[in-house]
């Protein structure tokens, strides 16, 4: 369309990365448009912060927990690259991140 965001090439695109291309096809990299955290309540924002405490040790455990509670926004952001940059490598989300 008319604001870049050809749906052959990609979707939810927002405008070109100035200066940053793929590094495995050297194609223009694209900001996605991305969502916003989703707002939570304070009790919602202390149970977060106990179970990130709770889960302070060395464990496999404590490590998965850790990384359910902090990846929710990561992998939004993931998906919303992916698609305005449909050919794009995890290193070049990487670099845009």
């Amino acid at each position: 369309g008319a604001d870049g965001d050809d749906d052959s090439e990609g979707s939810g695109r927002v405008r070109p990365l100035p200066l940053l291309f793929s590094l495995a096809e050297g194609r223009q990299l694209w900001e996605p448009r991305t969502q916003p955290p989703v707002p939570i309540t304070e009790d919602q924002l202390m149970t977060r912060i106990e179970s990130l405490a709770e889960a302070s040790g060395a464990g496999e455990d404590a490590q998965v927990v850790r990384a359910r509670l902090q990846s929710s926004q990561l992998r939004s952001d993931m998906q919303a690259f992916r698609a305005a940059n449909p050919t794009c490598e995890l290193v070049d989300f990487v670099r845009w991140h």
